[in-house]
């Protein structure tokens, strides 16, 4: 049995928080941490746990494999889900804020890869990813992001998505273009 854990203090790997499987540190003297608003700071804080939730179900020592704007969207849905379950934010102002973001992006596929989700301007392309598991969500009901997870222990992530979606990602990422055209 593993038991999560928190560190708090400073940093100097991370820009506010971050997961080393199942431990979170929040840099607590970054700029990022110091100047966000408290509903800023619980979402941060929730989209780590998240991650934490997903190192479990994968099981995997160095974290996911592919995907990565459905690992990092996943843990934005989530995080998001906490602050309107908390009366932080509405799911209105939330979901506007995330398709102003996500604009301008690129297609999902082409987000795929760690490097280009994180060199989207302001991270905007977390908000793709949410808007992605949104969509995800709301068709296979929440619990097959919980079977996504669990099946990346023993599948790709082709598989694992095709298992617990019942679509491939490539049929997924063509029904999702037409969706943001709906934003």
């Amino acid at each position: 049995e593993k038991d999560a854990t928190v560190d708090v203090g400073s940093g100097k790997s991370i820009h506010a928080a971050g997961v080393r499987r199942h431990q979170m540190l929040v840099n607590t003297t970054s700029n990022r941490w110091l100047n966000s608003t408290p509903e800023l700071r619980a979402k941060i804080l929730a989209h780590e746990y998240f991650h934490i939730l997903q190192n479990e179900l994968t099981t995997l020592e160095g974290g996911h494999r592919g995907g990565y704007w459905l690992w990092e969207g996943a843990a934005e849905f989530f995080a998001y889900k906490v602050l309107e379950n908390a009366g932080m934010m509405s799911h209105d102002q939330a979901r506007a804020y995330h398709i102003s973001n996500a604009k301008n992006l690129p297609s999902l596929r082409d987000l795929e890869s760690e490097q280009a989700l994180l060199s989207t301007p302001d991270a905007s392309g977390y908000s793709l990813g949410l808007l992605a598991v949104e969509l995800l969500a709301t068709d296979h009901g929440i619990g097959s992001l919980r079977d996504y997870f669990g099946n990346l222990a023993t599948s790709n992530w082709f598989g694992a998505f095709q298992e617990a979606f019942g679509e491939s990602v490539d049929s997924f990422y063509k029904r999702f273009e037409e969706h943001r055209k709906s934003f």
